[in-house]
C-alpha cells in the first residue's frame, strides 16, 4: 500500500481527516505509522525480553518449565509423526499448544493497530 492509498483508507475511520489536503493527510499517516511501528518493535522486545528473563530465572522444576517442556514435546512429537502427514495438519494439531502464546503477543499488536492507529490519527489531525 502506498502512501497515498493509506491517507485515503485510514480517513475513511477518522472524519477530521477529511477537510485535510492530500499532503497533510499523507504526512500525519506517515507519522502515526511509524510510532506504529516503534510501538510494536517495542511491544516485541519487550515482550522476548520478560521470556527469556523468565524463562533464564526459571528452575528446572518449576511448573513454567514443565508446561513448556512438554508443549515443546508434544509439538515435535506431532511434527515427527507419520512422514506422509503434510505440515499443514501438523500445524494445525499443534495450533491448540501454540494459540495461547500467539494470542499474548500478537493481541497488543492488533489493538495498537486498530484502537490506537484511530486515537493518534485524531490527535494528529488536531494539531494541524
Amino acid at each position: 500500500m502506498n502512501p497515498e492509498e493509506r491517507a485515503r483508507k485510514w480517513r475513511q475511520d477518522v472524519p477530521e481527516l477529511c477537510g485535510l489536503t492530500l499532503q497533510q493527510r499523507i504526512a500525519i499517516c506517515n507519522q502515526v505509522s511509524k510510532r506504529i511501528v516503534f510501538l510494536v518493535v517495542l511491544w516485541l522486545t519487550l515482550f522476548f525480553v520478560v521470556i527469556f528473563v523468565i524463562l533464564s530465572s526459571a528452575d528446572t522444576n518449576s511448573a513454567l518449565y514443565n508446561l513448556l517442556n512438554h508443549t515443546a514435546e508434544t509439538i515435535n512429537t506431532i511434527f515427527s509423526g507419520d512422514p506422509s502427514k503434510r505440515y499443514m495438519v501438523a500445524l494445525l494439531e499443534s495450533l491448540p499448544y501454540i494459540l495461547p502464546m500467539l494470542v499474548v503477543l500478537v493481541g497488543p499488536i492488533w489493538v495498537m493497530v486498530t484502537a490506537f492507529r484511530k486515537l493518534m490519527l485524531f490527535s494528529a489531525a488536531r494539531k494541524l
